[in-house]
């Protein structure tokens, strides 16, 4: 789950505005996983002008399967991309990296 500061929003993945960086995210599971479920997110709404934002938090949801044989852990990398605007303007595109090691039963 993202918090989005208060007066700040984020374009849901089909937004419908060309100019407008939606919120993605990209996984790195290395050799043994694998993505079973792609990700989801949370329900957007529309603002003033109809185009498909998050307020205040986005939840992003997704499964994968690993084997049970081999290590004991493995190495989950996330890269998150996005773009914050508010009201008067948009900052630059801007990218999340995040690693996790997540232990395998």
């Amino acid at each position: 789950k993202a918090r989005i500061a208060d007066g700040f929003y984020l374009h849901a993945p089909d937004a419908d505005h060309p100019e407008m960086i939606p919120i993605s995210v990209t996984l790195e599971l290395g050799d043994r996983a694998q993505m079973i479920e792609q990700f989801e997110f949370s329900d957007f709404i529309r603002d003033d002008q109809g185009y498909a934002i998050y307020e205040e938090d986005v939840l992003l949801r997704g499964r994968i399967r690993v084997p049970e044989t081999g290590s004991e852990k493995i190495l989950v990398k996330a890269s998150l991309r996005y773009q914050v605007c508010s009201e008067t303007s948009c900052q630059p595109p801007a990218e999340l990296k995040l690693s996790q090691e997540v232990a395998v039963p």
